[in-house]
């Protein structure tokens, strides 16, 4: 089968529990299937290293920059109460705020329109508001 992953992080190299969970996942169903990978990298991030570990198990890996991510410091403290107090306000939760981005469905569409997936998963809620095609 083909599958596709949606994810707010690369699963390589595993550091943390995400991840691990995420890596240990992929890495046994590409034994089997085809598996394409599409996750967020914060801005200024040096995802060399975890995009080609990726490859060794998925035909495809691509890497989408959300600027409202950082790995390495987290948002500013400032920044993150805005995007609080926005969600606050607004219909849509922080996480959504922050984890859905046009790119990211722009990146989707195009993956997409390439070729046709058996499964299409998301790893955590947060990537699972996406429009995906109907069957």
């Amino acid at each position: 089968m083909k599958l596709l992953f949606l994810s707010p992080y690369l699963p390589a190299p595993p550091r943390s529990g995400g991840p691990r969970r995420v890596h240990g996942l992929i890495t046994e169903l590409a034994r089997r299937h085809e598996v394409s990978f599409l996750a967020f990298t914060a801005p200024g991030e040096d995802t060399n290293e975890a995009i080609q570990a990726t490859k060794k198990y998925c035909t495809t890996v691509v890497a989408v920059e959300n600027d409202r991510v950082d790995r390495a410091l987290a948002l500013d403290r400032k920044r993150k109460r805005g995007i609080q107090l926005r969600s606050l306000l607004h219909t849509w939760s922080y996480e959504r705020l922050i984890y859905h981005q046009p790119a990211f469905q722009r990146t989707l569409n195009n993956l997409l329109a390439q070729g046709d997936f058996d499964i299409i998963t998301t790893e955590s809620s947060f990537m699972a508001g996406y429009s995906l095609p109907r069957s």
